[in-house]
């Protein structure tokens, strides 16, 4: 099942109902979801998709500890 995040919102009576209706949602299970009004995907959909415009690669932090040397025949070529 899926994790159901959300953001808290001034107020509360607003942001209570709100919640409620999370927990209420995060509750159903994905078999009893009813998908009937969706049509399915056909291969010509595939065909016309487009890659997304927004998307960036996942950039993940590295260090690494290199001896002076090494920086200093690097700064050499």
């Amino acid at each position: 099942m899926a994790t159901v995040k959300h953001k808290r919102m001034p107020g509360g009576q607003l942001a209570r109902r709100v919640k409620t209706n999370l927990k209420a949602m995060a509750a159903v299970r994905d078999a009893d979801i009813d998908t009937s009004d969706i049509p399915e995907l056909t291969e010509r959909d595939f065909a016309r998709a487009m890659p997304n415009p927004y998307h960036r690669p996942l950039k993940k932090a590295i260090s690494a500890r290199l001896g002076a040397d090494v920086i200093a025949a690097a700064g050499q070529r």
